[in-house]
């Protein structure tokens, strides 16, 4: 996991819009290394890369797949972010036609899922599936950590987990993220 090294602005459109809007992002890729020129990925793996960066007030979660995720989050198929830190919550993505339908949900005191209001929740799928979360919607501030998974789910079932292993985790950027990580 290549943690991030700026903060990023993409747009949310669900394609590749320019290489500089993921630039200084971090990285999970799915492949593992075979040999010195050969690359393999666990066949039944569909996503092959998650990029993860942020702004000072939002997360951006980027996921790329085998095929378009346009081609992917088909029928009942869809992505879950699913939160470790905080715990309790998740997004959850899926397609409804040409467009992306996101909900951040959490769980109650009963144990049930509720959906949870939040204002600037954006996201789109096409070639790539692309996230914007605020961070006051995950209820977390500067420097607070924040750990999730990237699951592709089929109803309330989980078909794949990225990273398999181990969450992904960042520390909410302060004011100083850009000048404490600059570099020339």
């Amino acid at each position: 996991i290549r943690r991030p090294t700026s903060l990023i602005h993409p747009q949310i459109d669900g394609e590749v819009t320019s290489y500089f809007e993921w630039v200084g992002a971090g990285s999970f890729e799915t492949t593992n290394v075979a040999g010195a020129m050969h690359q393999v990925s666990d066949p039944s793996t569909r996503i092959l890369l998650v990029e993860f960066g942020f702004s000072l007030e939002d997360l951006f979660i980027r996921v790329d797949g085998l095929r378009p995720m346009r081609e992917t989050l088909v029928g009942a198929l869809g992505l879950t972010i699913r939160f470790l830190k905080p715990a309790g919550l998740q997004v959850v993505l899926r397609r409804d036609g040409k467009h992306a339908d996101i909900l951040l949900v959490k769980r109650s005191a009963k144990g049930d899922w509720d959906i949870s209001d939040c204002p600037g929740l954006v996201a789109a799928i096409g070639a790539i599936a692309e996230i914007r979360l605020p961070f006051r919607c995950l209820g977390v501030g500067p420097l607070d950590a924040v750990a999730f998974f990237v699951t592709l789910s089929e109803g309330t079932a989980e078909i794949e987990q990225q990273p398999r292993h181990e969450p992904i985790q960042i520390d909410v950027p302060s004011e100083t993220f850009d000048a404490r990580n600059w570099t020339a």
